[in-house]
């Protein structure tokens, strides 16, 4: 809000975004993104497809042997629905 009032002040734009946000909006979705009992869980952060590795047994990329994830320095206690939709959106 603050870039775009000094960048478009009193113009069409900055009415726009006004009427889209509040000043509490990122006060609520940080509170949606908070882990609560009994559903929260330690989740990854960033599950995304190249944090995941495969085993393959063989030549066969059918047989998947093991999966491991890596890159853990955004794990957070949360949802579980906030690791699953990231995925679901990033991949």
């Amino acid at each position: 809000m603050d870039a775009i009032s000094k960048e478009y002040p009193n113009s069409i734009y900055e009415e726009k975004l006004r009427k889209f946000t509040d000043d509490t909006l990122y006060d609520r979705l940080t509170e949606m993104a908070v882990g609560k009992e009994p559903n929260a869980v330690i989740g990854h952060g960033y599950t995304w497809a190249p944090n995941f590795l495969f085993r393959y047994s063989g030549d066969n990329k059918a047989n998947i042997e093991s999966i491991q994830m890596i890159d853990f320095q955004l794990a957070r206690y949360a949802s579980p629905v906030c690791d699953f939709s990231f995925f679901l959106f990033s991949c």
